[in-house]
């Protein structure tokens, strides 16, 4: 069995998981809840993947690929890890695995557009012969990968996919495959039903070490494209309309559909009425241009909407619309189609002749589209190199397009004035929509009578941990009262009734978060709503949470407490200092320095906002003291290791004592003088942590023989830190200088 009856894998499982993969991937750890259930899923990645017969590196591009398009990332970097040798691709350990480069240019490989995907489609159709799976990074195995994209995100529509793919690699390769795919669909939908998994150590290291790569596998663009469809459906389509325009019976009932569909979805004028000019194109007999212009409100004047290009719209918008005009402008005005098959002959296009040669017409058809209402709405204008007059297919074409363009313009017309009625109270409902999102504080509002929220804004799901869907669902009021710990409910449920009755309330109260527990302290200032006969018909408030604000007063006082204690143990060590040094008749300016060098311990306590201090810190700042500028003749390095509070004061004073003597006499008064100071962080036996620091001066010529006596810096090293700080020193005078070794136990 994959898992024992407490659903936690078996020994057995675990690695025969890990044997094929080289890694054991987090995925077939999942589902402990349900026992023997993730060996079923394996079984299947082993049929459908591992076991497979395609060719591994093959696979685990086209996992990669596919991968893209999951919106939870787990998939991907798991895989990219497989394909770049964390682990083996396709669990196959001869498989040969990728480049950084390699992984990148796969990942970057861009989504088809329409052309693309056409491309795509006859080079595959074009083989002779069913062969083999390509080989990696070719442009066969680009194509099949456009194939297979199409085949596994939308699988209704991808007849003409199936069809490639089968003659290109032949029929039981396409069955392969097929299964392949519907076990990488599998693997997505079992991480987007189970997002809590986590990304694997070596995976996390891979994208720390390159952040490039961290960037393309973490980014969920193309997923959610690919789950709302737009880019490569969109290219489907056109494709596909593409195809249709090829049967003319079916060309027109198409155009008209998506046009009608167009406006129905809400889609900009332009849009529809392109899919009209689409249509009229691809219905009419010879070349022509189509474009379409729509008429303003007072009916004086046309605007180009769609068809022509920029340039010609600049030079007819704002064409008048009058019986003395010509064209569209003339069309409008009389209501009949003006049809003018020479403009070089036409009178009334002398003035505009030079528009013509320059947008390269000479024909220019006109008719009007006028609305149910029988208001004149717009025109519809058809375009041609030569002269040319109207076949009855053509006015037929021109009627069926116009009744089309009049039913949308109509709709497009209704709905502006519609939304301009609505637009005030859209913009009031915005704002407040917008100051409710970005408050930080609950707003709310009930119905007066059945105390039901009828607004609630977003910080309710920061503050209280659950959702408004379902903090809004059944009765509400009861629900919200659950949150309150029990001790508040009482008093917090008649503080509401008192609004009710129309009193304004502020009061705290406690809520326990239902998603981890916690509980959160909030402050509720409540007020009745009244309609305009003064009726109390909803209550509002503003909840905010004033958790931080009580445990920032509570820290206030650890703070002052702790402070109250450094102080206390700061005033400890200096009568110590005192006492050994001026009470043992040493000088002032010894007790003097000694203050100065613990007066640096605690400015880097403060520095750092915390009761820590970096060890490489203190070091630096204690020599930095002592040594004029950069000097050449010292050198420091260790890790980060931070020291607490209660041990930088007596670890400060022995390196002071080190650096004072090695100004004196050793390392640092001589220009021969070398000083080394490193410290390194250990554990020990037991798993705690150590710091080692290692004092070593050398080109020193100290004679030790005539030492005589400890100074205070070697007692304190030897013995102060042993009783302060636990540690294990090593005083050592040699003839070249000092050598000290100081090991202590980290908090």
């Amino acid at each position: 069995m994959g898992s024992d009856e407490t659903g936690q894998l078996t020994d057995r499982f675990a690695n025969e998981v890990a044997g094929r993969f080289g890694v054991l991937p987090n995925f077939f750890c999942s589902a402990p809840a349900a026992a023997g259930l993730i060996e079923e899923l394996w079984a299947f990645a082993k049929s459908g993947y591992l076991d497979n017969p395609l060719p591994s590196l093959f696979k685990e591009r086209l996992f990669v690929h596919l991968s893209r398009f999951c919106e939870v990332r787990y998939c991907i970097v798991r895989h990219v890890g497989f394909l770049m040798g964390d682990g083996r691709p396709a669990g196959d350990p001869a498989a040969t695995p990728h480049t950084l480069e390699q992984a990148l240019t796969l990942l970057r490989r861009p989504v088809p557009d329409a052309v693309a995907l056409d491309q795509a489609f006859v080079r595959l159709e074009a083989r002779a012969q069913p062969g083999d799976l390509p080989s990696p990074e070719t442009q066969a195995e680009a194509d099949l990968f456009v194939a297979l994209t199409v085949i596994f995100l939308v699988a209704q529509r991808s007849a003409r996919a199936r069809d490639a793919v089968r003659k290109a690699v032949g029929e039981r390769h396409f069955e392969l495959l097929a299964a392949f795919l519907a076990f990488v669909r599998t693997a997505h939908y079992w991480t987007e039903t189970h997002p809590e998994l986590a990304y694997e150590p070596d995976m996390l290291a891979c994208m720390e070490r390159h952040p490039e790569l961290a960037r393309l596998l973490l980014n969920a663009t193309e997923a959610e494209e690919a789950k709302s469809g737009p880019e490569l459906r969109e290219a489907l389509s056109t494709l596909q309309r593409t195809e249709g325009a090829l049967r003319r019976s079916e060309a027109w009932l198409a155009g008209q559909k998506e046009a009608f569909q167009a406006a129905m979805d809400g889609a900009p004028l332009e849009v529809s009425l392109a899919y009209l000019i689409r249509t009229a194109i691809e219905q009419a007999e010879s070349t022509r241009r189509c474009a379409f212009y729509i008429a303003d409100a007072e009916g004086k004047t046309l605007r180009h909407v769609v068809g022509m290009p920029d340039a010609y719209a600049r030079c007819v918008n704002g064409f008048e619309i009058s019986p003395e005009s010509l064209a569209c402008g003339l069309a409008v005005a009389s209501g009949e189609p003006i049809v003018t098959a020479d403009v070089q002959e036409e009178p009334r296009w002398e003035p505009w002749l030079w528009m013509a040669r320059q947008f390269d017409f000479r024909g220019c058809w006109s008719f009007p589209i006028e609305a149910a209402s029988g208001r004149r709405v717009g025109t519809f204008a058809m375009y041609f190199r030569q002269p040319r007059e109207p076949t009855p297919r053509d006015r037929e074409l021109a009627a069926a397009l116009t009744q089309t363009a009049a039913i949308i313009i109509s709709r497009h017309q209704e709905t502006e004035e519609r939304t301009q009625a609505e637009q005030a109270l859209r913009a009031s409902e915005e704002r407040l929509r917008q100051f409710g999102e970005a408050s930080s504080n609950v707003l709310w509002i009930r119905d007066a009578e059945t105390l039901q929220w009828v607004y609630l804004t977003p910080a309710f799901e920061q503050i209280y941990g659950l959702d408004r869907e379902t903090a809004l669902r059944g009765d509400n009021l009861t629900g919200w009262l659950d949150l309150v710990v029990p001790e508040d409910r009482e008093r917090v449920h008649d503080t509401i009734q008192r609004v009710c009755a129309g009193e304004y309330a502020s009061f705290e109260y406690r809520i326990r978060r239902s998603c981890d527990g916690a509980v959160r302290h909030l402050r509720d200032t409540d007020f009745p709503m009244r309609d305009p006969t003064g009726e109390v018909c909803w209550i509002g408030g503003v909840g905010r949470d004033i958790t931080e604000e009580k445990a920032a007063a509570e820290r206030q006082g650890v703070l002052v407490r702790e402070l109250q204690h450094r102080s206390r143990n700061l005033l400890a060590v200096v009568t110590s200092l005192a006492n050994r040094t001026v009470g043992q008749g040493g000088s002032v300016e010894s007790f003097t320095t000694r203050l100065k060098a613990l007066s640096r311990a605690q400015a880097l306590l403060s520095q750092s906002g915390s009761d820590t201090v970096e060890v490489g810190a203190l070091v630096n700042a204690e020599l930095a003291a002592h040594a004029d500028g950069e000097s050449t003749h010292i050198t420091t390095a260790g890790p980060k290791v931070l020291l607490t509070s209660q041990q930088v004061q007596n670890f400060a004073l022995a390196v002071h004592e080190l650096t004072t003597n090695a100004a004196k006499y050793g390392a640092l008064k001589s220009d021969t003088g070398q000083l080394s100071v490193t410290w390194e962080r250990t554990q020990d036996e037991g798993g705690g942590g150590h710091l080692a620091l290692n004092w070593i001066e050398s080109g020193v010529d100290v004679q030790p023989e005539k030492v005589t006596r400890r100074g205070f810096g070697q007692e304190l090293i030897e013995e102060a830190l042993a009783y302060a700080l636990q540690a294990q020193t090593e005083y050592e005078l040699g003839k070249d200088g000092v050598r000290c070794r100081i090991a202590m136990p980290l908090a």
